[in-house]
């Protein structure tokens, strides 16, 4: 007999509690990488597409979180570059993520 896993975390929602047509919302993931080029979820991008992109996905909801993992090797202004597009899209909400301690190398 095998015990059932964790309940998968709840999905994450529009409109907040008891919205009437709440939906799951698309993690945005940009990532930025000092050997390669800026991905958008996953698919490669150039920087110069970025806010349009990112635009199209927000459906200009400058509510929406972006989430930016930028690569410890980035220069910090090529960091300032890919945040700037992001705020082009109108999206303010940008979260930095990174690694766990233990991760790291």
């Amino acid at each position: 007999m095998s015990t059932p896993g964790p309940p998968p975390p709840p999905a994450v929602v529009e409109g907040g509690a008891g919205a009437a047509a709440a939906k799951p919302v698309e993690t945005i993931v940009v990532e930025a990488h000092a050997d390669g080029p800026v991905r958008l979820n996953g698919e490669a991008i150039a920087l110069e597409r970025l806010s349009g992109a990112v635009e199209a996905l927000t459906a200009g909801d400058n509510r929406r979180v972006i989430s930016l993992r930028a690569d410890r090797g980035l220069p910090v202004q090529r960091t300032i570059q890919v945040m700037d597009r992001i705020r082009e899209a109108g999206s303010e909400n940008i979260r930095f993520l990174t690694r766990p301690a233990e991760a790291r190398p």
